[in-house]
């Protein structure tokens, strides 16, 4: 792996990532030899851009970001949330029905966001402010990647809102997954049947109803 010179200190160079910004936590530049102390002269040059407590983006692509998209500072909050969760971990709920371009009847809180991890993924029980985590099941075909962060596909999306939500507010994103055909009534239908002893799940077999 070739390196880095800050002043007289050499690091290795960044490890590759995938995600959105190239968002990496603490934990994976530190296993790419990059010490803590490497990563706080990162961040003082202007090379790693800190989004939350022990996750980072590459501050050149977070800045593109931000400059070409409105929502991209929300969309890179959700990715390092995304990111801390752990591996399994997907955007969900409301930020999910924004990743896919969702209508929503109200905006959700604008300094949280959803994420949605299986219970027994391994991952941090996330203590911390700014992200809800939601510990549910997760079936391959209820992951998808938008915008390059993973999230709820849009009929698991949309059950997951319709079984939360006040029905009115359901049936405006159900219907604007509809209408912009980027589901069924039969897949809705299909989540429905699939989560029948879930929490809300009467309501959400209304709204799709």
């Amino acid at each position: 792996m070739g390196a880095a010179i800050l002043g007289r200190m050499s690091i290795p160079q960044l490890p590759e990532s995938r995600r959105l910004a190239g968002i990496a936590t603490s934990a994976e530049l530190i296993a790419a030899g990059i010490l803590r102390n490497s990563i706080r002269r990162l961040v003082a040059q202007g090379d790693l851009l800190p989004l939350d407590r022990g996750v980072y983006a590459r501050s050149e692509l977070a800045a593109q970001l931000i400059g070409d998209d409105q929502g991209g500072e929300r969309l890179l909050r959700l990715a390092a949330a995304v990111a801390v969760a752990g591996p399994a971990a997907v955007a969900s709920h409301q930020d999910a029905a924004i990743v896919h371009g969702l209508a929503l009847l109200e905006r959700p809180p604008a300094g949280v966001v959803a994420v949605t991890r299986p219970p027994r993924a391994p991952g941090n029980r996330i203590g911390r402010a700014g992200i809800h985590l939601h510990l549910a099941t997760l079936r391959s075909r209820d992951v998808t990647v938008r915008r390059g962060v993973p999230v709820t596909s849009v009929e698991r999306t949309v059950v997951d809102l319709a079984r939360i939500l006040p029905f009115r507010a359901g049936v405006v994103v159900a219907d604007s997954a509809l209408f912009s055909d980027q589901t069924s009534a039969a897949k809705l239908r299909a989540v429905v049947d699939a989560c029948e002893r879930w929490p809300g799940i009467d309501r959400a077999r209304q709204v799709v109803d």
